[in-house]
């Protein structure tokens, strides 16, 4: 398994030229959100990553909204 910084380093902070510290600085905060977060795991998500996370909540969403649409359907 590749670490979190080995990853970092081979394939942003190796891979690159920067022209100063703040153009350093402003690739290892991209890489972090676009590439590292939305893929790792988190303990607080039930161990899954944000997008499985939120396509997990947005099917439940749509189960209970078909739910009710049926209660309102049978209701009437």
């Amino acid at each position: 398994m590749t670490t979190p910084l080995k990853t970092l380093k081979r394939k942003e902070i190796y891979a690159s030229v920067y022209g100063d510290l703040g153009d350093l600085s402003q690739a290892v905060e991209e890489f972090i959100e676009l590439y590292y977060n939305p893929r790792r795991l988190h303990s607080a998500l039930g161990y899954l990553s944000p997008g499985e996370f939120e396509q997990e909540k947005a099917e439940a969403r749509s189960d209970v909204v078909s739910a009710a649409s049926m209660m309102a359907f049978l209701g009437r």
